[in-house]
């Protein structure tokens, strides 16, 4: 699959995505914290958010990662 592109206009990009065998909407959770303006760590929203609802990886959400740089 190659870059991804948005399915439609949204306050929070959705894209279209493959999570265990099935092609479905999808937003990227970095996007999604910032759009709510949450002022905890990304890391900590995100820990609690998969424990407190029960989500599974490649089941509920798949982990993607970027290469980033850090701020110095």
């Amino acid at each position: 699959m190659g870059a991804l592109e948005p399915i439609q206009d949204n306050l929070v990009p959705v894209f279209e995505a493959e999570i265990d065998g099935i092609v479905q909407p999808v937003v990227n959770a970095r996007e999604l914290h910032k759009w709510l303006k949450n002022r905890d760590l990304f890391a900590n929203w995100i820990k609690a958010r998969i424990k407190k609802y029960e989500f599974v990886e490649n089941e509920d959400f798949s982990l993607v990662l970027e290469n980033t740089k850090i701020k110095t």
